[in-house]
């Protein structure tokens, strides 16, 4: 007999007549999988022809189920198994999870009732057994958009597995694996299985429920680039005979940039023409650096193409040699010019004001920084290398840390890079109050150079949350101070007619190492003020966020009454986003590179030794529980004691290192920010592994070996944990 269907009120949920129209989009796709064998979680539907007789009986019931609906409802429970079996009832308005017996689920059937949005809602019940682990499973790359691979995600665990094959051949994760290889293997089979039985590619909602997989929810994966899906390409290594390296400057922009990030910064850093993007990140092209003169690193083996180092021009080093001596007093004037730029700017009330700000006042100041970063110039990293080595064999590498901290300027102060560590430190103390600490400090952070991203001054709830951290930099910065005054003393001792030479030596270096984060500091201010420049701007052309997608020059056209730029922000912010689901690339890249080719190729990161190896960066051992962080907007995580394992760090990290036993990074030399905040902390470091986030897990026991540059992992992976 056929159904009458406004009063078939709930159906199972592989029924074969549970269609769209009846339970929705989702539980027609559920109830097609579950029919055809696949392990859907054990529930049932209840149908919009029951919402609609709800709603008709509503204002006589006092909003309460009618019996003809409730009765279904009830009997279909029953049938799970257990009058107390926990459900989850969701729907397309509202979710309701944890629910327990019959009252409860009544109940929650009338939340997802209230206010619907006009059209029927239809619901679906569901066990919601206790599980070992949740996620999604996409049947496509949404990043690249490959048919041919399987995305789970889990947690901190992003796996990668080829759809035919059900071979994983990529993990990236911050902590135990989820899933095991077997669990894994099946959900790939069964994403397969679902995208042929729903025509296309779907991402899945699935649990772990007593070792066995079972499906939550099915949805079509929309996004997916296309061959008519425009994207820009931000990749400058196109060129098969130059050498790109981020070693140099991963910690000015550790991240994608936007747009506008990346005009600005190709403006104001010297040396424009060396740099470039790959996949919207900053590299560096060694080849182009060192014709240019600039002081980087060049790797031991790798050649470069031969061109003629290019000699500076006369009037340029006359001006460098002015610009030199002016250093102090534009350190001393920066400050308050920002400020008065910023509220001149944020005083302009048309677009025209603004563009006559640019050129007149924001412009000229920035211009000056680029001169000044250029006139500071930058230590070269094999002199600190030497001075370590000479100190090392002399006194040993933990005397030698110890010596090379807390050195200070000619007028008393501390490396900048360090100022908001010491800074933090001194509010602890009662020394400055937050005010002070925000005004001097506030625009340094992860992402400074970044102008989409916020400043910690933008949060006005920062310092107060930073005072534990103030507390223990406090103890911290104490305990190496004394620590170096012994060194010292002890060398003094050992090896007198020494003494005024390496001091000697180490203060050439520093008054370069200070001068140079000096004005990097100053550098992130005049960038907190071009970001404060590009909000205005997008303020008073009612653009908004779009105008961090534009290049300053084309931000400058829309400021000018042309709208044109405008059109390329949707593929733009595209672009930049899927870009950002990117992990970072390599260290060192030879000629053509496809970021996207390389994220889903095998990357063999389960890998793992005994040991992970990198250079030494800060003396000492420490043994500790593994924490690995992607950014330090994960920091609330790290906690006291534990082995802070990231891929690289800068001054937005500081706070994190007086948590941390020691810490471990992918990249970095002796002079990263990494080994010398570590140093002056007093805290063991192993810089430049390579792949420590990668072989690492949270949850590893390592022990951290800061002068022989090795972390060796004390606990066998194929045993069980304890706990």
């Amino acid at each position: 007999m056929a159904r009458d269907w406004e009063r078939v009120f709930v159906l199972p949920m592989a029924d074969a007549e549970a269609d769209p129209e009846r339970v929705g989009d989702e539980g027609a796709a559920l109830a097609r999988l579950a029919a055809a064998g696949l392990p859907v979680a054990p529930g049932f539907h209840v149908t919009a022809g029951a919402w609609r007789r709800f709603m008709a009986a509503a204002e006589r019931h006092h909003g309460e189920l009618p019996t003809e609906v409730a009765g279904p409802i009830r009997w279909e429970y029953a049938a799970l198994g257990d009058r107390d079996a926990p459900v989850s009832v969701r729907s397309a308005v509202r979710d309701v999870e944890g629910v327990r017996g019959e009252a409860a689920l009544l109940r929650a059937v009338r939340e997802c009732w209230v206010d619907p949005a006009g059209d029927a809602v239809p619901l679906l019940v569901q066990a919601a057994d206790p599980a070992e682990a949740t996620g999604t499973l996409a049947t496509a790359a949404p990043v690249s958009g490959s048919r041919d691979q399987v995305v789970i995600r889990t947690g901190g665990d992003v796996l990668v597995a080829d759809k035919e094959s059900g071979r994983i051949f990529g993990r990236r994760g911050t902590g135990r694996p989820a899933l095991t290889s077997l669990q894994a293997g099946a959900l790939v089979r069964i994403g397969a299985q679902a995208e042929e039985l729903l025509g296309g590619p779907v991402e899945l909602e699935w649990a772990v429920r007593a070792g066995a997989v079972a499906l939550l929810g099915v949805r079509p994966l929309t996004g997916l680039p296309d061959d008519d899906d425009v994207i820009e390409i931000w990749n400058d290594a196109v060129s098969d005979d130059r050498v790109w390296s981020n070693e140099e400057v991963v910690e000015i922009v550790p991240d994608v940039m936007t747009p506008c990030t990346w005009s600005l910064l190709r403006a104001g850093l010297p040396g424009r023409r060396a740099y470039g993007r790959i996949g919207g990140r900053l590299y560096l092209d060694l080849g182009m650096a060192v014709r240019l003169g600039l002081p980087v690193e060049v790797p031991p083996g790798v050649r470069l193409p031969q061109r003629r180092a290019r000699r500076m021009r006369p009037a340029t080093l006359v001006r460098k040699r002015l610009d030199r001596r002016r250093l102090r007093d534009f350190l001393a004037e920066s400050p308050a010019r920002c400020d008065v730029l910023g509220d001149r700017i944020a005083s302009a009330t048309t677009p025209a004001q603004l563009v006559d700000l640019w050129w007149n006042s924001v412009r000229p100041a920035f211009v000056q920084t680029r001169r000044m970063l250029l006139a500071a110039g930058r230590p070269e990293h094999a002199e600190l290398a030497g001075i370590r080595a000479d100190l090392t064999r002399l006194a040993g590498a933990a005397e030698a840390s110890a010596m090379l901290t807390g050195l200070r300027s000619p007028d008393g102060t501390g490396l900048a890079s360090m100022g908001p560590v010491t800074g933090l430190a001194r509010l602890a103390q009662g020394e400055i109050d937050r005010y002070a600490y925000v005004r001097q400090w506030g625009h340094r952070g992860p992402h400074e150079f970044e102008v989409a991203a916020p400043r910690l001054a933008e949060d006005p709830d920062w310092a107060a949350r930073m005072e534990d951290a103030g507390r223990d930099a406090a103890v911290l910065l104490e305990r190496q101070r004394l620590a170096a005054r012994d060194a010292w003393r002890r060398f003094r001792e050992r090896h007198p007619r020494r003494v005024t030479r390496m001091r000697r030596r180490i203060g050439r270096w520093a008054r370069a190492e200070h001068a140079h984060e000096a004005v990097r500091s100053e550098a992130a201010r005049m960038f907190w003020v071009l970001r404060a420049f590009v909000r205005r701007a997008g303020e008073l052309t009612l653009i908004g966020d779009d105008a961090f997608f534009l290049s300053f020059d084309e931000l400058l056209d829309v400021l000018s009454g042309d709208p044109s730029p405008v059109e390329d922000v949707p593929v733009r912010r595209r672009t930049y986003e899927r870009y950002r689901a990117l992990p970072p690339y390599p260290t060192l890249i030879r000629g053509a590179f496809d970021p996207f080719a390389w994220a889903t190729a095998p990357q063999g990161v389960d890998a793992m030794g005994d040991a992970v190896s990198g250079v030494g960066g800060s003396a000492g051992t420490a043994e500790g529980v593994v924490r690995v962080l992607g950014a330090p907007e994960e920091g609330d995580a790290l906690r006291d004691g534990e082995i802070l394992v990231a891929h690289t760090t800068n001054v937005g990290w500081s706070p994190l290192f007086t948590r941390a036993a020691a810490v471990v990074t992918d990249l970095g030399a002796a002079a990263s920010h990494a080994a010398a905040e570590a140093r002056e902390l007093g805290i063991p470091a192993v810089v430049g592994t390579g792949d420590a986030t990668g072989r690492l897990r949270t949850g590893d026991r390592v022990l951290v070996d800061g002068e022989r540059g090795v972390v060796t992992l004390l606990v066998d992976r194929r045993q069980p944990r304890e706990g």
